[in-house]
């Protein structure tokens, strides 16, 4: 039943977020005149039978194919690859975060956060006896992850950078890597980013992000964003009948859960915290039941993990708590590689516990 719930409350999520596209849509089209009718909707169809597709694909295949020493290999120099041809092919002004693919844009960094579960899955199974060593438990993989964060955050994607740096952390935890050695290590890299920023080694856009946060400032989309969500009341204004969200910016990804709330209100956004709640929730549970094959239980305790930390970041930054950040909400944002990426670690998930019942 684990598999059931989970792609209850991911369906859940996935409804809400087309809702929100079909909405925006609407609106545009009937504001703007001469628009192209269906693209924006079309075109989520596209990644939502996409995303499907390689769900399908990932459920079907033996989750052990991914957790060969071989595979992982070719996984790391493919996250390299790919996040080096990101930045030399990536536009030369702002973050270089994708490449380009005939017609399609890929964000490798999003496909890597999985690749990076992989590899620490696979990591803890193998120095499982010795997580309580700081050298093993935190020390080795940090240093084998170290190209993929540095290449990241040279995009410049701080936001993406600090979702794989805590998820990281949290994974080896829960492997067993004493609390005292990840608390230290945080207090180490957070000295290491006031330095950063002290002396200039952040781009004039972060700094300014970072000293409007601290001063309390909120810009103004995160404003308009917290309005539209607001006007929605209780039960919303109905679908389709919100004026506001046409007013925030990347509505259908950064700040969807704005539209969301203006269109369902608060009943809208509940029904969101209580998705991904329970999809957390049902993933924790399915990994205490592989407490003896430590590379199930690894992987769906960390693909849980990197839900629930992207989830808060997003909704963290609606609400005007953290610095705006380019940050899709898992399942609901229009975004094709995030949806994909999520899609690929939610087959693995599959694959492990239908395996596991037929056996």
């Amino acid at each position: 039943m684990d598999y059931r719930s989970i792609a209850f409350f991911v369906i859940i999520l996935l409804v809400l977020g087309t809702l929100a596209v079909v909405s925006v849509e609407f609106l545009s089209d009937y504001k703007t005149i001469g628009a192209e009718k269906g693209s924006l909707f079309l075109n989520h169809i596209v990644k939502l039978v996409v995303g499907m597709l390689v769900l399908a694909f990932f459920s079907s295949l033996d989750y052990k194919i991914h957790f060969s020493r071989n595979v992982i290999s070719v996984y790391y120099f493919l996250s390299i690859l790919g996040l080096v041809l990101a930045l030399v092919t990536g536009s030369p002004v702002g973050a270089r975060r994708w490449i380009k693919i005939g017609g399609i844009t890929v964000q490798p960094s999003e496909f890597v956060k999985v690749i990076m579960i992989i590899f620490l899955s696979y990591y803890v199974s193998k120095y499982s006896d010795k997580m309580k060593n700081i050298l093993y438990g935190l020390i080795l993989p940090i240093a084998y992850l170290l190209p993929l964060y540095f290449l990241v955050a040279l995009e410049p994607d701080m936001s993406t950078f600090l979702i794989m740096f805590f998820v990281t952390l949290l994974i080896l935890y829960t492997s067993g890597t004493r609390g005292i050695y990840v608390f230290s290590f945080i207090v180490l890299s957070i000295l290491t980013l006031l330095l950063l920023y002290k002396y200039g080694f952040l781009r004039s856009y972060q700094i300014q992000r970072i000293e409007g946060f601290l001063k309390g400032e909120v810009s103004e989309q995160v404003l308009m964003a917290i309005e539209a969500a607001k006007s929605g009341g209780i039960f919303g204004k109905g679908l389709n009948l919100g004026e506001l969200k046409i007013l925030v910016p990347v509505s259908t990804s950064d700040f969807v859960i704005a539209v969301i709330g203006e269109e369902l209100g608060y009943f809208g956004i509940a029904a969101v915290f209580f998705s991904y709640y329970g999809l957390v929730s049902a993933l924790i549970k399915s990994a205490q039941k592989f407490a003896s094959n430590i590379i199930i239980r690894t992987f769906i305790t960390g693909y849980g993990i990197l839900i629930m930390v992207q989830a808060m970041v997003n909704l963290g930054v609606t609400a005007g708590l953290l610095p705006v950040t380019g940050v899709t909400l898992p399942f609901v944002s229009h975004g094709g590689s995030s949806l994909t990426a999520f899609m690929i670690g939610l087959g693995i998930v599959m694959s492990m516990i239908l395996r596991s019942e037929e056996r």
